[in-house]
């Protein structure tokens, strides 16, 4: 069972508030002073939240979720959609039974905001809960929370991170989970365990970090746990020798050309492909979660340990059984998804890293420096590379203290010093290429959340020295706080808010499209939630390939006869995993027998709405309420990259173009 951590230090003494980290955990008691503290604290907590994470819409995979409820809702309508074609993962998961009540009355864009809110209340309830039930010094709790909000929280290849800014079951099997954590430490099992039951109905795939802590936390390793492990190998073994889906999974290998195909349009699912990147990215929290399963006392020695033992476990299943061995439910299990948690208590740590190391020592310097640099760089959206070299030096520094002296000792100090500047000046070079690129009115939002972003962390991590300020000016700063973090929290562009709006779509859109086959370039999200009809291709509905044998054959058919569209955001993109286009649209335009070449290779295709006008082919088009980007790339860098400076720009419409009239030969 979880012992409660004493915190102690490691040369046995006390924690009695004489380190400068701790500070002072008293302050004023009267009635008007407690509700002036809690206001502030709550505030700040609330504008770090809503600053890191704005509410940008419905992006990301938060439209899998979305459409998977619109399909409960409308089988029938939905159900030739190529995402649910041959096989849906929502099968394994009740969300889309709790979302699609929702959706049905409030709409999509309604229900994800619902969901939205909903998801990062719990969420940041169960942190707040877990730091202040593991934590027994309240300013220790407070830069804790302060710091899981602010530093990196991505993992793997970056495409992924706890706390997600949109509405997806995950964001609260992650609450769930620790919130089971602070339970444990509680020594209340077997509420922890409801909890778990529950993130597994939700989403089991990011319940088993917490399964993997549960019975690390909670269970006697050799009396308990290699038993139900060998227990549950034989139960995996006869649920798919008896034919139960998706266990049979586990006899099964990808064939070379599914394979491919999985690899082209989903690259971070295997460990090879992010090694160096997921490297950088994990590097402050592996080294938080190590010196603490090392150096830390009671039940954070223990949780640190099992996030480490969780983390390498599921590195390695990951890395043998999918990229090694391409075991089909080893890959489709992604297992390294588990680094969420990894990430999310490596963060949490850091703080008590800082606390743990030498007062006066060099190491706790480089460490909070380190913790500043993530901080930054993370919010100018790079890779903390500059932060990973100070936790190098911080490490260099502490051994060095510890083991060496005279000349050896003088060399290695000057060696950490030397990382120390060469991090910095690449953090200043980070810096000054971020702002050479930007346009002071588009970005002032973003300057705005970053600013509110400081100050709220410089209240929570100066606690309790904002008290100082008197009962007045604690109120007003948290009026300001919220209400200003509240401002800024929409972050959602044009079309976001068009796709999210009541507001039903234009008839003479949807009149076009409705009951058709219809490719939308850059606009899956448009069908989807705006128009309610189903999408014959788009790169968001390649996240099946990896699960179903058949959706990845009619994908890469598709996306070859689409490709030389050149067409982006559907094929590729910035932030899209999908097959390389194949010209410059920098160079050559798109020519009418292209797209008759397009019409002609998918029968089944009826309707193609893109970016571009196509000379001598007939069309309709539309101009929306909100920016048309220009259609095309600049092809000359590996798949994603996404540059338009030579594009020139666009006119602002929609051509829909009729494949039926095309293959008539209308407009030769």
């Amino acid at each position: 069972m979880l012992n409660k951590n004493t915190m102690r230090r490691n040369d046995g003494g006390m924690v009695q508030g004489k380190d400068a980290l701790l500070g002072t955990t008293t302050g004023p008691n009267t009635p008007g002073q407690r509700l002036a503290r809690i206001a502030l604290l709550v505030s700040a907590v609330c504008a770090l939240w809503l600053a890191t994470r704005p509410y940008r819409g419905i992006v990301h995979d938060a439209r899998l979720y979305l459409v998977q409820a619109q399909n409960a809702l409308e089988p029938e309508k939905f159900g030739a959609d190529l995402f649910f074609k041959y096989g849906s993962q929502d099968s394994f998961s009740v969300f889309s039974s709790l979302y699609s009540p929702a959706v049905e009355f409030f709409g999509p864009g309604g229900a994800h905001l619902l969901f939205w809110a909903l998801g990062q209340a719990v969420w940041v309830a169960s942190l707040s809960y877990m730091a202040v039930t593991l934590y027994n010094n309240r300013r220790l709790a407070i830069i804790a929370i302060a710091a899981v909000m602010s530093l990196s929280p991505f993992y793997g290849w970056g495409v992924l991170q706890y706390g997600e800014p949109f509405a997806t079951p995950r964001i609260f099997v992650e609450a769930f989970s620790v919130l089971m954590i602070s339970l444990i430490y509680q020594k209340r099992v077997l509420q922890a365990g409801g909890l778990l039951v529950a993130a597994f109905l939700l989403h089991p795939l990011m319940a088993l970090p917490g399964l993997v802590f549960y019975l690390l936390l909670t269970v006697p390793f050799f009396r308990a746990i290699l038993p139900l492990t060998v227990v549950g190998l034989v139960a995996l073994v006869a649920l798919a020798l008896t034919g139960n889906d998706p266990f049979t999974r586990v006899l099964e290998t990808y064939d070379p050309e599914w394979l491919e195909i999985v690899f082209e349009r989903s690259p971070h699912a295997f460990i090879q492909d992010w090694a160096v990147q997921g490297a950088i990215l994990g590097a402050m929290p592996l080294v938080a979660l190590s010196f603490v399963t090392w150096r830390g006392d009671g039940g954070f020695r223990r949780i640190a340990a099992a996030g480490l033992i969780m983390g390498l476990v599921f590195l390695l299943i990951s890395w043998i059984g999918g990229d090694l061995v391409s075991n089909v439910l080893i890959l489709n299990l992604q297992l390294w998804r588990g680094l969420w948690m990894v990430a999310l208590l490596g963060n949490f740590f850091a703080a008590y890293v800082v606390y743990l190391l030498p007062v006066n020592g060099r190491s706790r310097t480089f460490f909070i420096i380190a913790i500043v640099m993530n901080a930054i760089e993370t919010q100018l959206g790079f890779l903390p590379l500059a932060a990973t070299l100070v936790v190098v030096a911080s490490g260099l520094a502490f051994w060095a203290d510890q083991s060496l002296s005279g000349k050896v000792l003088r060399g290695i100090q000057l060696i950490g010093s030397v990382i120390l500047a060469a991090a910095t000046l690449f953090l200043i070079a980070e810096i000054l290429f971020k702002s050479t690129s930007w346009d002071v009115f588009e970005t002032l939002p973003d300057l705005a959340r970053v600013a509110t972003i400081f100050l709220a962390a410089f209240v929570l991590v100066s606690w309790p020295l904002p008290l100082r300020a008197g009962k007045g000016l604690c109120i007003a700063l948290s009026v300001a706080l919220i209400g200003w973090s509240l401002f800024i929290v929409d972050a959602r562009d044009a079309k976001a808010r068009y796709i999210s709006s009541s507001e039903p779509p234009e008839a003479e859109v949807f009149e076009q499209i409705v009951g058709r086959n219809t490719y939308w370039e850059g606009g899956v999200d448009i069908l989807w939630f705006k128009m309610r009809q189903p999408s014959f291709f788009s790169c968001t509905q390649g996240a099946g390939v990896m699960f179903f044998r058949d959706t990845a054959i009619v994908y890469a058919r598709r996306s070859r006869v689409l490709k030389p569209l050149n067409t982006p955001g559907d094929l590729g993109g910035a932030d899209a995993l999908c097959f390389q286009r194949t010209q410059n649209l920098s160079e050559t335009s798109i020519k009418p027998e292209q797209i008759r070449a397009a019409c002609d290779a998918l029968p089944k295709l009826d309707v193609m709405v893109l970016r571009t006008k196509v000379p001598d082919l007939p069309y309709k088009s539309w101009q929306p309420d909100f920016p048309v980007p220009p259609s095309g790339f600049d092809v000359t860098g590996p798949a994603g990259s996404d540059r338009r400076g030579d594009l020139g720009e666009s006119d602002g419409l929609f051509y829909i173009y009729y494949c039926d009239e095309i293959r008539e030969g209308i407009g030769k």
